[in-house]
């Protein structure tokens, strides 16, 4: 501050390091009362005693041992004649402050006249004395040349010369006719307070005046707590608080609501009418604030209108960003204004990155990215099956729940005894969540028995992930979630339902079973590229999404958008099965009974459209393998089980009607295997 006063020739730290000397050139003799002059500007602009032990000449310092010393050539010689200082109070205090505040946040130059310069000057030093010249650089600097020193110059010019003619009224009116707002004289203490404030408190005072208490009148109180957003957003019959920004929704808590009141409290002014402070309302927040801000008051916060929430449509998807959202169909993909964005949108849905669009029609699927190219590693290089997981991408970024949904079940290609795992699957999941909200279930744990099994799924869930269920898992059980919605009943939360896309992976196959199954589900098959020996960040050299670049995120972005673009234009394509279905046949049955049936097709002693009886069929098996004599659970139950599996998923037989026919004849039973 003192660097900016044009009156300091030099400042420097004191040698006992605890206070600051200053030389100022008075331009004549030393005097005590030009000390006390001096004293007196210092007190009126810093608000700070000098210290009055050093008026003598003898304590005069000539020399400083701060190396940061602060010299100023084109310093000010400090008039000493004529000037006369006002007392630091105006009953117009307020009201000019509120109108230079206008005047600032307009950024409007009324000093452009010199003539009208002069009067601001006159004007604030008849009113303010020396405290007037900050509003004077304060209206002064949106001047295009304006400059600190010959502005405080100018003031210091019109201080001394005085001029009690032209009085601060004037200047009120001239700065109203810049800001056209009517003149209507001096102003309660009240006028700075916001347009839209709403008066929810009356005082009470003592015998002596004195403010005693403040009565919060709850209505509206209330209605103070609607105009900052909040409100009670109802879920079926549960509900929980939000608040609403421009567009955006947030869940908010209890206590996040008494911090937005108490911030709005913060920034109101100081007097509030009515002898109230603002200091003495926020105190009598404090003093309870259990009492205010509580469940059962924030009840009442029921919204007047309808969410109306901003969704996807059947042809149409939209990903929000910071600098817009994306709209995608089977067209392409655009970015768009917030301004034309229709409806709200979930605070948490907002991605934290900027959306920049490339062009990737023509670019290979190693062009497109390191993800990209991921993708195309996981599919084998082929691109067909490319194309047809960059689809599924789409389908469970789609955020559309109408018409007929479908688990994406992923596992692996790989035949092996052991199980693989490390093939991307979990990856590809949680890439997912870099645009939707997403939410992982350890799959060995995810018990379909137990209410709070999805106790990850909150209310913003768009996509959940039961990763690595367990072997055997019962995918019917899942039916009612994939189609009507999930029920999260979360511990110590009232239950509530969402909608989202679901994904299940394994490292086994997973039993889908009748054409309700097969209407529920699509299965796609990692290629065994990455193992837990080879990863991306192995192939890559870095981790992926922490230690990518922003070229990197807009290809990811891109790409993403580009696979909900293709999914709208030719739908959901199912890959041919690489070893699907032969792994089903082997998890099903064993190794040995597949050798079994292998040989006795390709020997024609099994062929389809023939009768054969079951029980001669096992002897046959029994026969070649003695060693099943002895396993008490390998009965014919189990091995009609194994035929009927075999019938399914070995493609020697009807794909079309996988399934056998069967008859008994008494105490017979007979097979059919369908024709292909």
């Amino acid at each position: 501050m003192l660097i900016d006063d044009p009156y300091i020739f030099v400042a420097f730290i004191s040698p006992s390091g605890n206070g600051i000397k200053c030389i100022i050139n008075i331009g004549q003799e030393l005097k005590a009362q030009n000390f006390e002059y001096i004293g007196e500007y210092f007190y009126n602009k810093y608000q700070v005693q000098i210290d009055k032990r050093v008026k003598d000449e003898s304590r005069l310092c000539f020399y400083s041992y701060d190396p940061d010393i602060y010299v100023n050539y084109d310093y000010l010689i400090f008039q000493l004649q004529g000037l006369t200082f006002q007392p630091n109070m105006s009953v117009y205090e307020n009201e000019v402050e509120s109108l230079i505040s206008s005047v600032e946040s307009q950024k409007i130059d009324i000093t452009s006249n010199y003539d009208n310069w002069l009067m601001i000057a006159f004007a604030l030093s008849s009113e303010f004395g020396i405290d007037g010249e900050k509003y004077y650089h304060r209206l002064s600097r949106f001047y295009p040349g304006y400059n600190y020193n010959e502005c405080s110059k100018q003031y210091q010019n019109c201080l001394s010369a005085g001029s009690k003619k032209i009085r601060i009224n004037k200047l009120i009116s001239y700065i109203k006719s810049f800001l056209n707002i009517e003149s209507k004289g001096i102003e309660t203490e009240t006028s700075k307070l916001p347009e839209d404030f709403i008066k929810f408190f009356t005082p009470s005072f003592d015998k002596d005046g004195e403010l005693k208490d403040i009565r919060i009148e709850y209505t509206k109180w209330i209605e103070v707590l609607y105009r900052l957003g909040i409100r009670r957003f109802d879920i079926d019959k549960n509900f929980i608080f939000v608040r609403i920004n421009n567009q955006i929704v947030e869940e908010v808590s209890v206590t996040h609501i008494q911090d937005i009141f108490i911030n709005y409290l913060e920034k109101l002014p100081e007097k509030l009418g009515e002898g109230v402070t603002r200091e003495a309302l926020i105190s009598k927040f404090y003093r309870n604030p259990s009492h205010y801000f509580c469940e059962s008051r924030f009840n009442l916060l029921r919204p007047k209108e309808q969410f109306d929430f901003a969704a996807d449509t059947k042809d149409n998807c939209l990903i929000y960003f910071r600098n817009g959202f994306v709209s995608c169909d089977s067209n392409g993909y655009t970015l768009n204004d917030y301004a034309n964005l229709k409806g709200l949108i979930w605070k948490n849905q907002i991605v934290d990155n900027d959306f920049t669009e490339l062009n990737f029609t023509s670019l290979t699927p190693v062009q497109r990215g390191e993800f990209s190219h991921f993708i195309y590693n996981i599919c084998n290089n082929d691109y067909d099956r490319y194309e047809s997981l960059l689809t599924i991408i789409g389908y469970l970024m789609h955020s559309h729940f109408v018409g007929k949904l479908k688990a994406v079940i992923f596992t692996d290609s790989k035949i092996s005894n052991a199980p693989n795992g490390r093939t991307g699957k979990t990856l590809l999941g949680q890439a997912l969540g870099y645009l939707k909200k997403y939410s992982e279930i350890n799959g060995k744990d995810f018990d379909p028995t137990n209410k709070h099994k999805y106790q990850e799924v909150n209310l913003d869930t768009q996509i959940v992930h039961l990763n690595d269920v367990r072997k055997n898992f019962d995918f019917e059980t899942l039916f009612n979630d994939i189609t009507e919605g999930i029920v999260v009943d979360k511990k110590n939360v009232k239950p509530f339902k969402v909608k989202a896309k679901i994904i299940v992976s394994t490292n086994k196959t997973i039993k889908v079973e009748g054409a309700s199954g097969k209407d529920r589900a699509i299965e796609f098959e990692f290629a065994d590229y990455y193992n837990e020996d080879f990863s991306p960040e192995t192939e890559f050299g870095h981790w992926f999404f922490r230690d990518w670049s922003n070229d990197e995120w807009a290809k990811f972005y891109n790409l993403l958008l580009y696979s909900i673009c293709l999914y709208f234009k030719k739908g959901l394509i199912v890959a041919s099965p690489v070893n699907l279905n032969k792994r089903k046949l082997l998890e099903t049955t064993n190794e040995d009974f597949v050798e079994f049936m292998d040989s006795q097709v390709r020997e024609g002693l099994i062929k389809a459209g023939i009768e054969y009886d079951k029980k001669e069929l096992l002897e046959r098996f029994l026969s070649e393998n003695p060693e099943y004599l002895e396993v008490k659970s390998f009965k014919q139950r189990r091995f009609t089980d194994f035929l009927r599996a075999y019938s399914k998923y070995s493609g020697k037989f009807s794909p079309i009607v996988p399934e056998i026919h069967e008859r008994k004849c008494g105490a017979n039973r007979y097979i059919i295997f369908p024709q292909l």
